[in-house]
């Protein structure tokens, strides 16, 4: 009888354990922000969060040194938190994003359009025939089918040229857009994180418990970083999509998600340490 209690309460302490360990491997990112938040300073972690900006910037850029990778400031952050700036405002001030494939296109294609005009007018010229001067007629003939040729290569050359500047656009056009939406959907959350904040405060002002506040309002957010990541894959997965339509290099894709949960980690630690 002993021995089945023993079994029992050995089986029921391994399910336990089986259960704790898989909370805390699905809340790894929860604990470890916790953690940080609590062993260091406010500082600390906002020096952390700016060093993993940076480094996120210098990655995207490494390859790609015209994409437009916008910042928004600190000071910003928190006005998004406070509410004293709109993440609409803070749109129009960060440009994000503001580009169009068309006009990337027709930007390319009227430098094609130039650099084509420019060398037919090149091989273009006027040759006079006179019944007389036949011999002469047909030795400007041949010379003008060999300068005709000339100028068809050097339209190939200025076209392929052309073809390749433009899905240079288009592939910094996608990977730009990408980070802006992401960036706009930041300011986004902020804004709500911000208002979520205050609506806990208010609660907690009318006399709800601490315990009460807490359960309400870390489910609250939650729920809103779940919807985030769902958002940020979907602009990424379309990210992906659009730079294998020009077959372009992907491998961007994966820099851009690796920045964004590490931003996201430290940024964490940073307001768990505040609130």
């Amino acid at each position: 009888m002993k021995k089945k209690v023993i079994r029992v309460i050995l089986f029921l302490f391994v399910v336990i354990l089986v259960v704790l360990s898989a909370l805390i491997i699905w809340q790894r990112e929860n604990v470890i922000a916790f953690y940080k938040s609590r062993t260091q300073t406010e500082e600390e972690l906002l020096e952390e969060v700016e060093t993993v900006m940076a480094e996120s910037e210098e990655a995207i850029k490494k390859d790609h040194p015209n994409v437009y990778v916008p910042s928004i400031s600190k000071e910003d952050e928190e006005k998004l938190l406070s509410g004293e700036l709109s993440p609409e405002e803070v749109s129009a001030l960060y440009n994000l994003p503001d580009l169009e494939p068309d006009d990337a296109d027709s930007r390319e294609g009227s430098k094609a359009d130039n650099a084509t005009s420019n060398e037919g007018n090149q091989s273009t010229g006027t040759v006079e025939k006179d019944d007389s001067e036949a011999s002469s007629s047909e030795t400007t003939g041949a010379n003008s089918t060999g300068n005709n040729d000339g100028a068809q290569t050097a339209n190939n050359n200025s076209s392929q040229a052309a073809n390749n500047n433009s899905d240079q656009s288009k592939e910094d056009y996608y990977i730009s857009n990408a980070i802006g939406r992401m960036s706009g959907l930041k300011a986004s959350y902020l804004s709500k994180l911000g208002g979520l904040e205050r609506q806990a405060i208010a609660d907690r002002n009318s006399g709800m418990s601490k315990e009460a506040v807490a359960s309400k309002y870390s489910s609250i957010a939650g729920g809103y970083e779940s919807s985030c990541d769902s958002q940020v894959e979907s602009i990424l997965s379309d990210l992906e999509a659009n730079l294998k339509s020009i077959s372009a290099d992907t491998a961007i894709v994966g820099t851009i998600r690796n920045s964004y949960y590490s931003e996201k980690r430290a940024k964490k630690s940073y307001y768990m340490s505040k609130f």
